[in-house]
């Protein structure tokens, strides 16, 4: 089932920690933490997505991760999910203008 991420913190790595992860985004709602987006290494096997003690581990190439801070810092809500073995970080129903 979804939830809503309503914060959020940012650990950004010069060189890459265990696993060659060069960066992590904690997802939170309120005090509790939901999720980690993982950014990998450029070049290296990014594992599986995965949930562990309730919490949806994605692991995504660091050229993604941009991307990832800006969806957190422009769009409401921000929702996160497990779906087929993935992790999924979609924002709500969106209004298209004319």
């Amino acid at each position: 089932m979804p939830v809503t991420i309503n914060n959020y913190k940012v650990a950004i790595s010069g060189t890459p920690v265990a696993g060659n992860v060069r960066g992590k985004i904690f997802l939170r709602t309120g005090n509790i933490k939901r999720g980690v987006a993982r950014f990998y290494r450029t070049g290296v096997a990014i594992p599986n997505d995965q949930v562990s003690n309730n919490r949806v581990y994605m692991n995504l190439p660091e050229s993604v991760m941009n991307s990832v801070l800006s969806m957190l810092q422009r769009e409401a809500p921000v929702k996160l999910d497990f779906h087929n073995g993935r992790g999924i970080l979609f924002t709500g129903t969106e209004i298209v203008e004319d």
